[in-house]
């Protein structure tokens, strides 16, 4: 493995045989108008969820052969999951992404492979800026939530597929968001999905091992069969295929459902929620050329030509403001810094560590709060050098990141048609 960021490029030690051409076994699609040579080699595609349907997902554009390809998954391979996922027994207590990047760079060594073998939300917003596609095929509703709001955010289309097994049904719902007022996945959510979002529940095609995750509500396990997870694999497959060469009719904000026991498939349109809870507000993504820690705050409002207003909010690099801490021996004291969520706050004139106090830490934080700090250097307000940094303005915002070229979301799979 090569560390690029927080992903890793799988480098194989072993040499690899000359892949088979695209060509040999593409057809020609009835009204294709586009070369499939030029079109795949420039889909760049994310995959959350590593497992029964995410695993097939990812095999399946490898053999496309496509440019390049992120693999992100926190578990490790069951023996559950001979049950329902493409592995062998040899795989059994690998980790799910590292052992299915690695396949797939054997089946298509041209594609750059990169995988995360941890939780999508540990990911810095740097880390996320190279997809052009999103596909989601978590069984994590935190997760869910995260990546649905993250692409909806920085107008990434998300292809998320899933079964439910008892009534032998494979869903794929497909998000363009190429229009912040159109819907997202988190339109779909009602009381029942917020209530387990907010517990943290985990449904897993192979359950939950014992103490390997800490919930505070109840487990309920999804249960499948392999060709279901399959069916919803190639659906997903089906639909980006269709996108990036231009295959009949438009393919985003639909949902499409197979069911099993009639042996039929439904196509409905996805429409915005006008109560969804999610942030619809698009940002826009600018690159300084100058190292963030180096700036003022007042330094990076210039940049963007926005004046010093009210209405004004910062988010820093996955950290939170902290205005003041408090030791266990009561004292309080006062911190106004950028830490990491949970992170001490320093040490007590008793010796001990203060640690941040709830109602005094504030991800983002507004200009009224840190209104006097707006002309220090952020390394100056930050316990660490920040790779990006959010500014909220109302229904606007930015992303600024250090000199990072945010690779492909104006390319193939983001197009109007």
């Amino acid at each position: 493995m090569r560390k690029t960021s927080g992903f890793e490029e799988v480098v194989l030690e072993e040499a690899l045989a000359p892949s088979a051409r695209r060509s040999d076994r593409m057809p020609r699609f009835v009204g294709m108008s586009v070369d499939p040579d030029a079109r795949l080699p420039n889909l760049k595609a994310a995959i959350v969820g590593a497992g029964s349907i995410g695993a097939n997902i990812a095999l399946g554009l490898a053999r496309l052969q496509i440019g390049r390809l992120w693999i992100a998954d926190r578990s490790q391979f069951k023996n559950e999951s001979l049950l329902t996922q493409p592995i062998g027994p040899d795989d059994v207590g690998r980790p799910k992404a590292r052992c299915i990047g690695e396949k797939c760079k054997r089946l298509s060594p041209e594609t750059a492979v990169l995988t995360w073998n941890g939780a999508i939300q540990d990911l810095g917003v740097t880390d996320l800026l190279g997809p052009n596609a999103v596909i989601l095929a978590t069984d994590n509703l935190s997760a869910e939530s995260y990546v649905a709001q993250w692409t909806l955010s920085m107008g990434l289309p998300l292809v998320h597929a899933s079964v439910h097994g008892d009534t032998l049904v494979a869903q794929v719902r497909t998000f363009s968001h190429s229009d912040p007022e159109g819907p997202c996945l988190l339109c779909s959510y009602g009381a029942e999905e917020f209530a387990h979002l907010g517990g943290e529940s985990i449904f897993s095609c192979e359950g939950i091992a014992k103490g390997e995750v800490k919930v505070t509500t109840q487990v309920q396990p999804t249960m499948s069969v392999a060709f279901l997870c399959s069916t919803a694999a190639d659906l997903a497959l089906n639909a980006i295929l269709r996108h990036v060469l231009q295959l009949g009719q438009p393919v985003w904000n639909k949902q499409v459902e197979f069911c099993g026991f009639r042996n039929a498939c439904i196509e409905s349109p996805l429409k915005r929620n006008p109560n969804c809870q999610a942030n619809h507000i698009r940002q826009t993504h600018v690159s300084v050329s100058k190292p963030l820690q180096h700036l003022t705050l007042r330094e990076i409002l210039a940049i963007l030509g926005e004046p010093v207003r009210a209405s004004l909010a910062f988010s820093l690099d996955g950290l939170e403001f902290v205005e003041r801490a408090e030791c266990a021996c009561t004292r309080r004291s006062r911190v106004d810094r950028f830490l990491p969520a949970g992170a001490p706050a320093g040490r007590c004139a008793c010796g001990g560590q203060s640690f941040p106090m709830p109602y005094y830490s504030h991800r983002p934080v507004g200009l009224h709060r840190i209104r006097k700090l707006l002309d220090r250097p952020i390394a100056d307000i930050a316990d660490r050098s920040p790779r990006s940094l959010t500014v909220h303005a109302g229904d606007r915002a930015w992303l600024v990141t250090n000199g990072q070229r945010r690779l492909g979301t104006k390319g193939i799979c983001n197009e109007d048609r």
